[in-house]
This record gives C-alpha cells, structure tokens and sequence, in this order.
C-alpha cells in the first residue's frame, strides 16, 4: 500500500504537468476523509457530486481520475482563469450540502491558488467553529467523530428536499457504488474497462446522471400499473442512449430499480415493499409466451431460465433477503459481488460467454467466497473469458439501493 504523503506527491506533480502542457485551469475534486484510506461509498458520492457541481457551474472537462487511498480524485480542465475558477469553486465548497467534505483545488501553469490568496478567510472545521488546519493539527477530533460525521452528512443530504430530489440523489448513489467497486469482474468499474472496450468510466458516470434524473421523476409521471411503468421505463432507457451515444450502460438497473421504486410509492410500510413489486410485476411473466427478443428471453428458451424477469415476479426475494443481509454485514460490495454472482442467473454472461461459462463462474464465486480463488484470479478470468457480469452489477447496486429504502423509509414516505 502507497503512503498518503507518496500519492500526495504523484498527484502534484500529476497537476503540474496537466497545468502547464494543457494551457487551462486545472481543478481537483478530492474528499477531506480523514486517515490511511479515505475510499468508501460516501467519499466517492462526494467526489462525482462536487465535480458535477463544477462541471456545471464552469463548463469545464472532467478529463481524468484516480482511485487509490487517498479516495476517488476527479480531475476537470476549464478555460477560465484561475481567479474565476477558483472563486466559484469556493462558493461551491461554502454553499453546497456536501461541500464542506472535499477540498477543491485549482492550479494553472503559475502554479496552485489558496483561498487567502484571494483575501477570503480559511476554512472551518467540521465539527466546531474553528480553522480546519488548527483542528487537524492538534487533532482535536478523533477520527470516528469525523467518519461518523462525514457519513451523517451525506446521508441527510440524500433524503433532504422533495421526494423527486430523494429519489434522484439515492439512485445516483447506488449507482455510483456499484461502479466504483474495485474489482467489476468484467465490467466497466473505476479501476478498468474489464472486458469492454465501448465504454468507460466517463460513460457510465454521464448515464448515472441521465438515468438517476429520470428516476426522480418518477413521483410525477402517472406509472401507476405495469404497462405504464414500463412505457417510462422505454423513454428512460432512450435518454440512456442518447446520453451515451447507443451505449447500453443501465438498461438492466432501470428495469429493475424502476420496480423497486413503484414498489416504495404505494408501499404501506417497508415491510411491504416486496409484496407491492411482486403485484406490479406480475404481468411480466407474459413476456416468456411473446415473440419479444431480448438476452433474457433467450436464455428463457433455450435453458428455461427465468432471469431477472423470475426475480422481479416475485418481488426481489434474494435481493431483500439474502443479497441485504451481506451487505449489512460489513459493506463490503466485492464480498456482496460474490455472493450475487455464485447464485444469479446472470443472461448477460450467458449472451456473452454461454451457459456453461455461467456455471463455471458461480463455482468460481463461491470458491472465492472461502477464499480458495484470488478475486483478482476471478476478474482475469471474467476479462479472458469476455464475460461481463453486469446483470449481477445491476442486483449489486439495486442491493445497496434496497438498503437505503429500509433505512429511509418514513422518511421518504413523508412519516417523519
């Protein structure tokens, strides 16, 4: 494992060079998590949040990323001058919810710009009132003071505002998490392309923009019965692919996460969200008698498997039963990808790898799971194999979405 103080050096002289050969302003986005390895769900949430903000704000070029221990660092290019930048980048660090968790530099080929060098005062600490830099040099705050902090603050901010603006914020986060896994076993992940080679990182983050928004609108659209849900689910999965030029990124995760999000609005209680998507859902089982065509309805007629079409008929059971416990237990989404990956039946590694390849992954997952296989071992063979295993991606961050349900859940039914 590299030092914090080595990355902090490669990554300074990474900005020098982008600054100076590129003849732009460089902005960093990089979370303020304290200790030896700040990557975690709600560091990454901050990260992809802020530099959307800046994207946004100056129209700048998100051109590069790292993900190591010092958290997921978003690099953006703005043709601005580095006071303008550096002005609005402060006002977003000052003004947005989730903006006292990251630091937003800006560098040019002059050099770095500090918040004093435009006569502005530095920051407060999270947790009091005084300067940030006096708090972390006495170490005034221990660090399960910050974490908890940190993760309460982002949270809140999830469910904060209207339940359109929830949905919005919820989803983008269960989306992201699955992405920023670090192994993808063969999918698109933050570390690698895994065995694609049309898509990226970039691609998936503009879809999870895309896609987060339409589910937000889900609280107006009227999708009150099956047939309408899936129409929007059809015009959705359309701003998809204009989104990432006929890319197929999230067209499993609408399918299901639009469910499970019909399934929370009419819901009674959480207890009953199942019941609801096992009602919505029924009229799906109508697509194993049609002449529709899909990766799923093949792998229904040539091997009998229902897919996620079966799961979502019976309203998610492993995903909210056995898939939730997992990842309770520790949060641990590479331990969570194998758990779903030695039990789904995943049509996506079939279209891609065949039946038998199937089969021999959820062995392999389950060796995994008792540590007789390196993960890393797994992952080379998904990549040699071409297997993608992104419908059991879509069950990983449908898992993570299902426990902000349950943990939310008065909350967003307006209850409290």
């Amino acid at each position: 494992m590299a030092s914090i103080l080595d990355l902090r050096e490669k990554r300074d002289e990474y900005e020098k060079n982008i600054a100076s050969s590129s003849g732009k302003t460089l902005i960093t986005v990089r979370p303020n998590y304290p200790g030896s390895d700040k990557r975690n769900i709600h560091s990454n949430f901050v990260s992809f949040s802020l530099a959307y903000e800046v994207e946004s704000a100056l129209e700048a070029e998100a051109i590069h990323r790292t993900h190591d221990e010092e958290g997921l660092i978003l690099f953006l290019l703005s043709d601005r001058s580095k006071d303008v930048v550096k002005r609005t980048c402060v006002d977003i660090e000052d003004s947005h919810p989730l903006g006292r968790l990251a630091d937003i530099d800006v560098t040019d080929d002059e050099g770095s710009l500090s918040r004093t060098d435009l006569g502005l005062f530095p920051r407060k600490c999270y947790i009091c009132e005084d300067y940030a830099a006096a708090c972390t040099r006495s170490a005034r705050h221990g660090y399960n003071e910050i974490t908890k902090f940190f993760s309460h603050t982002v949270e809140r901010y999830l469910t904060d505002g209207t339940l359109a603006a929830a949905i919005e914020k919820l989803t983008s986060f269960s989306l992201l998490a699955e992405l920023c896994r670090e192994t993808g076993f063969g999918c698109v992940n933050v570390e690698s392309n895994g065995s694609h080679k049309d898509m990226d990182f970039w691609t998936f983050t503009g879809s999870i923009r895309t896609v987060s928004q339409g589910f937000g609108e889900i609280t107006s659209v009227g999708a009150n019965d099956f047939y309408n849900l899936r129409k929007f689910g059809l015009e959705l999965e359309q701003r998809m692919f204009n989104a990432t030029g006929g890319i197929n990124t999230h067209k499993g995760a609408i399918f299901i996460y639009l469910l499970m999000l019909q399934g929370l609005l009419e819901s009674s209680s959480y207890g009953n969200v199942k019941e609801e998507i096992k009602r919505i859902s029924r009229p799906v089982l109508e697509d194993f008698g049609g002449q529709n065509d899909s990766n799923g309805l093949r792998a229904y007629r040539q091997h009998g498997i229902l897919g996620i079409r079966g799961e979502a008929a019976g309203g998610f059971p492993k995903l909210f039963g056995d898939y939730l416990k997992v990842l309770e237990e520790d949060f641990d989404l590479t331990r969570l990808s194998l758990a779903v990956m030695s039990d789904a039946d995943d049509t996506n590694v079939i279209h891609r790898a065949g039946i038998d390849s199937l089969r021999e992954l959820q062995s392999k997952s389950r060796l995994a799971q008792r540590g007789a296989i390196d993960t890393g071992a797994l992952e080379s063979w998904c990549i040699d194999k071409n297997i993608s295993t992104g419908g059991s991606a879509d069950l990983v961050g449908a898992t993570v979405f299902a426990h902000l349900i349950k943990n939310n859940y008065r909350k967003l039914k307006g209850e409290i």
